[in-house]
């Protein structure tokens, strides 16, 4: 049985983030690769709730190559990702 509190308790991670991440973004001057980062670990830690939720087991790192180790590849296909550099 999923853990519900610690569900929980990742989106409470997760909604901290995107908390940073915007005010980061909208900072005078913004900074824009700080509030990327926040972004994506409010990704990470969102994905890391579903894969709590669903009972998949995962390393807990900080790497989304992991998820691929976790079986998350078979609910997204994560490695085809792209990251493009802004010119």
């Amino acid at each position: 049985k999923p853990s519900q509190d610690e569900v929980k308790e990742w989106l409470q991670k997760a909604s901290l983030d995107l908390v940073f991440g915007k005010g980061f973004a909208e900072h005078d001057p913004p900074v824009p690769e700080t509030a990327a980062f926040h972004c994506q670990q409010a990704v990470e830690k969102t994905l890391k709730a579903l894969l709590v939720w669903k009972n998949v087991p995962f390393e807990k790192v900080h790497s989304t190559s992991a998820f691929n180790w976790a079986g998350f590849g078979s609910y997204f296909r994560i490695s085809q990702i792209h990251y493009y550099e802004s010119a």
